[in-house]
């Protein structure tokens, strides 16, 4: 049976032959439901996670479609302890999950340790230009570094501030591509969003368990520098073998690494340069569609696309699609009568 075409990941990854974990699929799995070589692994048990998003608008209504969860992950345990005699696997499927890790690079190096050698990560990232993150600052180094060194579990009062003070809501990535800018934009749905972050983070004191934040934030070539600094810190050992950046009008860029072994400084430059190659790689840009698109689509028959399967119309209902849709072949309009403005000069 082969995997969902989204990943990119062709022949890496064959279902039947080879046994893994998705982490985090919710209502949305990457892999095929209830195949046999695929288990999944979450924060709660089904049972919680139904309990925990019933009562969410956006996510309530998808809760019977939740995946099983065979093996529960909570603060304090290792993913060697929560998979127990089903480890080590030869892959993980981890889709928006990273971004959530308090310390992804303990993270990382706790996979590498349930994988065979040579096994396959497949990390699915959202790029923080065209999603609710769009005015964060990248995480840097220093900031995972010391996630790390403090053995992190849960998320900081820093990363709990910096997600709800910065969210600015449903963003419709498309329009961000085609230049809106959302610099100014803040949260509407609280009076305050600072206060609001702070009253967030306080509430976090003397609290266990798991927040669900957006603990770092990246795009494709933050990511791979991360990647780089780490993997020459010897603090994982992995190399990229595929990397897709965020495609035009998208959301989310692809990265599959494979376990590798390093031993020498050598070693690791080598897994280390295996980024290079995909620093500053550019979307294609579709092509100018037909003047029969400048209509805009009866807003009755307009069906928007759910959140999470890596298209760009996030949360909004039919008649704000069809409006959105309108002014895209507006602004395309627009540009291609500039275009021909310039040429004539």
């Amino acid at each position: 049976m082969p995997v969902s075409p989204d990943l990119k990941i062709g022949e890496l990854i064959d279902l039947d032959t080879m046994h893994g974990i998705e982490i985090g699929a919710l209502y949305n799995p990457r892999l095929p439901r209830d195949h046999p070589n695929v288990t999944y692994l979450d924060h709660a048990s089904s049972d919680d996670l139904a309990a925990k998003y019933a009562d969410n608008p956006d996510s309530g209504p998808q809760v019977a479609g939740l995946v099983p969860v065979d093996h529960v992950w909570q603060p304090g345990m290792s993913l060697a302890d929560a998979l127990g005699d089903t480890a080590p696997v030869d892959f993980v499927i981890a889709s928006h999950v990273i971004e959530h890790i308090p310390d992804p690079i303990g993270w990382l190096a706790q996979i590498g340790e349930i994988l065979r050698d040579g096994g396959i990560v497949v990390l699915v990232v959202p790029d923080r230009r065209f999603t609710f993150d769009v005015n964060r600052p990248e995480t840097t180094a220093a900031e995972l570094i010391d996630a790390m060194l403090q053995g992190r579990q849960t998320p900081s009062f820093q990363q709990t501030f910096g997600h709800e003070s910065l969210f600015v809501g449903a963003v419709d990535a498309q329009a961000v591509w085609e230049g809106l800018d959302l610099t100014e934009v803040r949260r509407t749905d609280v009076d305050d969003p600072d206060a609001f972050a702070l009253e967030r983070a306080r509430a976090q004191l003397g609290r266990g368990g798991y927040v669900d934040v957006h603990c770092s934030v990246f795009t494709p070539d933050s990511f791979l520098a991360l990647f780089q600094t780490f993997v020459r810190l010897g603090l994982i050992t992995f190399e990229i073998v595929r990397f897709s950046t965020t495609e035009y009008g998208h959301y989310e860029f692809f990265v599959t690494l494979r376990k590798a072994t390093a031993d020498t400084p050598a070693d690791r430059e080598r897994l280390a340069r295996s980024a290079d190659p995909f620093f500053g790689a550019q979307p294609e840009m579709p092509a100018p569609g037909p003047d029969a698109q400048d209509v805009a689509p009866d807003p009755d028959t307009v069906t928007p696309e759910p959140d999470g399967t890596g298209r760009y119309l996030m949360n909004l209902s039919a008649r704000e699609v069809s409006s959105v849709q309108a002014k895209r072949n507006a602004v395309r309009r627009a540009r291609e009568a500039i275009a021909r403005i310039r040429s004539r000069g």
